[in-house]
């Protein structure tokens, strides 16, 4: 049953530009469909926590952290007292 919930994501209509600015209003429309969907079924924050787990042991590219410490740095500066925006 695994295999056929697999091809059933697959088959999903896909946006069919390749840079932003050749995405059109179908696109987004199938953009916008896919991510309510995403959210109803998973809830908001579970994307962010997935995409954030897939990147935990990336390779920091030649700079001192990679971008999940990057991440988590950045938004614990921002929860401490006084922290700007910026």
């Amino acid at each position: 049953m695994r295999s056929g919930r697999i091809v059933a994501e697959m088959s999903a209509p896909r946006a069919a530009f390749h840079t932003l600015s050749e995405a059109n209003g179908d696109d987004w429309r199938i953009i916008e469909r896919a991510e309510l969907e995403y959210r109803r079924n998973h809830g908001p924050g579970r994307g962010l926590l997935k995409m954030m787990a897939a990147i935990a042991n990336d390779d920091p590219l030649g700079v001192a952290v990679n971008l999940y410490t990057h991440s988590l740095q950045t938004a614990t500066r921002v929860l401490r007292p006084g922290a700007t925006r910026n």
